[in-house]
């Protein structure tokens, strides 16, 4: 048995987690994501499951920006993934920053999982636009 499970929209197997978090067989990490897991702490299960679990939630997202910069190992206390909207959502010890952006391009090579990391330019340009952003911002 997987130590991580997702929710479903498959009524039957929506049910089935239920019933396991009922009965104690499964617990909460975070909306849509579950642990068999019953003894370590959700911090240690989420680090270990990190590219399993943001690939499932985000399908196809891009780790962009300073992420991509440090060889996308997910490695925190900030991830950037470029994705469809921008959110910033916090787990146990780190927190992630969807950024709304591209999608991955034909350079960006697929890594952990069903993520993918910027190629070196795409990165470096991420990066520098976060910068000119925020010296516009001074200036203005």
């Amino acid at each position: 048995m997987s130590e991580i499970v997702f929710a479903s929209s498959n009524a039957q197997e929506s049910r089935r987690i239920s019933r396991r978090v009922k009965v104690g067989e499964l617990r909460l990490l975070r909306p849509r994501v579950y642990t068999s897991n019953l003894k370590d702490e959700s911090a240690q299960i989420v680090r270990r499951n990190l590219a399993l679990i943001l690939g499932q939630l985000y399908p196809d997202a891009l780790i962009s920006h300073r992420s991509a910069l440090e060889g996308g190992t997910l490695a925190g206390p900030d991830i950037y993934l470029s994705y469809l909207y921008t959110k910033k959502i916090a787990w146990p010890g780190f927190t992630v920053h969807l950024l709304a952006g591209p999608k991955p391009l034909e350079s960006d090579r697929p890594h952990l999982g069903k993520l993918r990391l910027s190629s070196r330019p795409r990165a470096l340009l991420e990066n520098m636009a976060l910068w000119l952003d925020l010296w516009v911002e001074t200036r203005s």
